[in-house]
């Protein structure tokens, strides 16, 4: 899947872009298995109420909800890998980026009925925008209307305004958000910059979203919160998850080593940008 330079240029006008039927149903399937694997792991272990071990977790009534796994490659799931490597995508991220894609970070988002996730309008970073960078979601479940599906205001990436003052218009009706529903295998892809929220499920038993953010390699090397060894480490690892794809397991032996130690060296990003002023009235 190759996306069109029409395609391209929604992007940048809109601030994203979904791609349907892109995840293969029997990835699709193998995906969820893993994460009901890692679940009834986890659950076991969890320490509730807060982020343990990168992974975060509720305890609401008689109920215990993983919410959020981050770096989701520490764990034995080389499914996930595997959808890093998925040639849709990275054909896609990488005609975004004009070049070679650098996948930043991995994470698993979980929303379930009665766990009152709610998202609040919030940018996933604010930027100088010299070239894009994006966030992309892969479904393994619906995202359907009305039910928590992601919500973006169009066009606010390219804003320099706050958080705060865009939510202020749309508050006021000056300016109209859009519902971005989306089929199990879809993948979602919005701008760093772009305004989006979500709200709580209130029918759907649960939704899972795979989250990576990808950026150019030459940002990548320009930015001074990477470090040229942690970059050659990503680069390392969606070799593997591209090798993956290749029926060639005896080429991704030192790779595969590698992941191990895939997060020792601890990098800070940038902040996500927040508005924590009260509504209007």
């Amino acid at each position: 899947m190759t996306i069109s330079s029409k395609q391209v240029a929604t992007f940048d006008e809109r601030g994203y872009l979904v791609l349907k039927n892109a995840i293969p149903t029997s990835l699709l399937r193998d995906l969820r298995q893993s994460y009901d694997t890692l679940q009834q792991q986890l659950l076991e272990n969890a320490q509730f109420d807060g982020l343990v071990n990168n992974v975060a977790t509720l305890h609401q009534g008689d109920q215990n909800f993983i919410t959020r796994i981050n770096n989701l490659f520490s764990f034995d799931t080389p499914t996930f890998v595997q959808l890093l490597g998925l040639p849709a995508l990275q054909q896609t991220v990488q005609t975004l980026v004009e070049g070679e894609a650098i996948p930043i970070y991995e994470s698993l988002l979980i929303k379930h009925k009665g766990d009152n996730q709610n998202i609040n309008w919030h940018r996933d970073m604010n930027y100088q925008r010299e070239s894009r960078i994006f966030t992309v979601g892969l479904y393994l479940d619906d995202s359907k209307h009305q039910q928590g599906a992601l919500q973006v205001i169009p066009h606010s990436h390219l804003s320099s305004d706050s958080v705060c003052e865009i939510t202020r218009r749309w508050q006021q009706n000056d300016i109209a958000s859009t519902e971005v529903t989306a089929k199990a295998g879809d993948i979602v892809i919005h701008d760093v910059m772009l305004l989006h929220r979500s709200s709580p499920l209130t029918e759907q038993t649960q939704r899972r979203t795979v989250y990576f953010e990808f950026r150019s390699l030459a940002h990548s090397q320009a930015n001074p919160l990477f470090s040229a060894s942690w970059i050659q480490q990503r680069q390392a690892l969606n070799r593997y998850a591209c090798q993956l794809w290749s029926h060639s397991p005896t080429s991704t032996i030192d790779s595969k080593r590698k992941l191990q130690d895939l997060y020792k060296q601890q990098v800070r990003y940038e902040s996500a940008e927040y508005c924590f002023a009260p509504p209007l009235d």
